[in-house]
């Protein structure tokens, strides 16, 4: 079910990607059909409108198709490192589980040994009085055990040369019993086979009785399904119809819904460029007001006594819009635990900061680290 889901979705993925490919060349042909070089007079200057070569519309269209390939190619990577790591796991697990097994079945092997050695002793001292005892019952149920010896037909050499008496006697009474009952079992056995010629009859009337219901049965279904097929027929026809106009209205809808893919990405794209740019600046701003940041904090930071000169540690920050401190962390120590605490208590003693104050920054700057490096 996995693997089906997952080609569904690389089939949606291609499909999608080759309609937004072919949509925007479409939309950059008209672009092109409509920009000349000739220049447009506004305001009284001339603006110089370059149209855009199909040569750099298909490096840009491989450049994006090649990324999209190398990123499809490190998941695949990703998920078979993965799936190489569980199946590692998997077998160390397995390893340590028969290991332990092992244990388990050689401390149990040795207990059932030892088990055995007692079993076996006490086993010999039942069977010295279980004999004993057997040959006393023997002898006062001599005469029970040697019909139940006839009745099975099997000799019981348990009763040799202590019922050897009784035997004699019981022989010649269970060879007329024997006789009488053969006589009897024989005509049981005619009188079966009489009954069941009589009941065979019976049955192969019944068959074909059967046999002339389901025949009808067989042609009233066909008739039945010929009907049934008829009726299909009209009505696969009348679906078809409706399946070919539900189609083109499908195809009318996606056409629609790819030019509009197509406005979203290309918004979506100068949002990402505008937002990199925004970056950009705020990292530049952040980075012409480090000077000042770690100045205000070396002008709260009081030495401890304990600490060593050249020490320095990396503080994670996080501030509100006004350069309030909110957090103040160390992430990379220095090594020593009251230089590290100093520095925070600095951090806090020089809020506010003097953070870049334009406001569109602040999404890039809210968090940030600085070294606190006081003698560097």
């Amino acid at each position: 079910m996995r693997d089906q889901l997952r080609r569904l979705w690389y089939w949606l993925r291609a499909a999608i990607f080759t309609l937004l490919i072919h949509g925007g060349i479409v939309f950059l042909i008209v672009f092109g059909l409509f920009s000349t070089t000739e220049k447009i007079k506004v305001g009284g200057k001339p603006i110089q409108a370059i149209a855009v070569s199909q040569q750099q519309l298909d490096r840009k269209k491989q450049e994006k198709v090649e990324k999209l390939e190398q990123l499809e190619n490190k998941r695949k990577q990703e998920e078979e490192l993965k799936k190489q790591k569980i199946e590692e796991e998997q077998k160390k697990k397995e390893e340590e589980k028969k290991k332990k097994e092992v244990e388990e079945r050689k401390k149990k092997q040795e207990e059932e040994k030892k088990e055995q050695e007692l079993q076996k002793k006490k086993e010999q001292e039942e069977r010295k009085l279980a004999e004993k005892k057997r040959i006393d019952e023997i002898k006062a149920n001599c005469v029970e055990l040697v019909q139940e010896e006839q009745e099975s037909g099997k000799t019981n050499a348990q009763l040799d040369d202590i019922c050897d008496p009784e035997r004699e006697d019981l022989k010649k009474k269970l060879s007329d019993d024997r006789k009488q009952k053969q006589e009897q079992q024989t005509k049981e056995e005619e009188r079966k086979k009489q009954e069941e010629q009589k009941k065979r009859k019976q049955e192969e009337e019944r068959k074909k009785q059967e046999e002339e219901k389901k025949r009808k049965q067989a042609e009233d279904r066909k008739k039945q399904e010929e009907e049934k097929k008829r009726k299909q027929a009209e009505d696969r026809k009348k679906k078809e119809e409706e399946r070919r106009k539900i189609e083109e209205r499908r195809k009318l809808e996606e056409r629609a819904r790819a030019e509009q893919a197509l406005k979203a990405q290309l918004a979506a794209e100068l949002e990402v460029q505008l937002a990199a740019q925004t970056k950009a600046e705020a990292s530049d701003a952040l980075s012409a007001a480090a000077g000042r940041i770690k100045a205000a904090i070396e002008n709260n930071w009081r030495r401890p006594g304990t600490s060593q000169r050249g020490l320095k540690a990396t503080i994670q920050l996080k501030v509100s819009r006004n350069g309030d401190v909110l957090k103040a962390k160390v992430i990379s120590s220095s090594g020593d635990s009251f230089f590290d605490q100093s520095a925070e208590i600095a951090v806090q003693k020089a809020s506010p900061l003097p953070i870049p104050t334009n406001p569109k920054y602040y999404e890039y700057l809210n968090e940030f680290n600085i070294e606190f490096n006081p003698d560097g």
